[in-house]
């Protein structure tokens, strides 16, 4: 990813930006991207990326576990999750509403 110029980056390639730095334990730097992908992606959440279709089950998990390290917030708001039948969700995330943390 360092090759790649960040002004071509689409969301998913912010998150696993974010997501790599923060598996890496290079905190600084996942908190930085995770600032620029909600600069660029203001309804970036990690039910949102955990939503998303093609994931394996330990894919998801992992995805989960990265963004939550990075930094990102971890709740979408339910008109993002309207089109999906079964919804991921997180546990914090069920007993709040699904409110955006």
């Amino acid at each position: 990813m360092e090759r790649i110029e960040p002004d071509s980056y689409g969301r998913n390639d912010w998150i696993f930006r974010a997501g790599s730095y923060a598996a890496l334990e290079r905190t600084g730097e996942a908190r930085a991207a995770v600032a620029e992908a909600l600069a660029r992606y203001p309804d970036t959440t990690i039910e949102g990326a955990a939503n998303l279709p093609g994931f394996s089950d330990v894919e998801r998990r992992r995805m989960i576990e990265t963004m939550r390290a990075a930094g990102f917030p971890p709740c979408a708001k339910p008109e993002h999750l309207a089109g999906t039948a079964e919804p991921v969700r997180l546990p914090e995330c069920e007993t709040s509403s699904g409110a955006a943390n």
